[in-house]
């Protein structure tokens, strides 16, 4: 787990935005999921060797899944409010109320989750 938030931490700086511009968002998710998916594998064979790259391997998937994600939910709301005429905001979810609502809704999960 060191080995795999490592690899997040350091591919978030820049790895990210070069994969989106080089490769487009689409494509980014996809390189990213082979990410996870040598993670995957390599717990079938669980060895020093192996998990310790692939958890730097899929944490520098990670940091560019998570970015291309956030991006093309994004865009594809901006896309929807231009198509609905709406207001761009409304539709993304920046909006008081909303941030206010599920600020409160996380910090009741938390003691909820605390209170067994």
């Amino acid at each position: 787990m060191t080995a795999l938030y490592a690899g997040l931490t350091a591919s978030s700086l820049f790895l990210p935005t070069l994969s989106i511009q080089k490769i487009g968002l689409r494509w980014t998710m996809a390189v990213s999921c082979i990410g996870y998916m040598v993670y995957i594998v390599c717990n079938f064979y669980p060895e020093f060797y192996t998990l310790i790259p692939a958890g730097v391997i899929a944490g520098c998937a990670a940091g560019t899944l998570w970015s291309a994600k956030a991006q093309y939910i994004t865009v594809s709301a901006l896309e929807y409010a231009k198509l609905t005429n709406r207001n761009k905001d409304a539709v993304i979810g920046i909006d008081e109320n909303a941030t206010i609502f599920r600020c409160c809704d996380n910090f009741w999960m938390l003691v909820t989750e605390f209170r067994y």
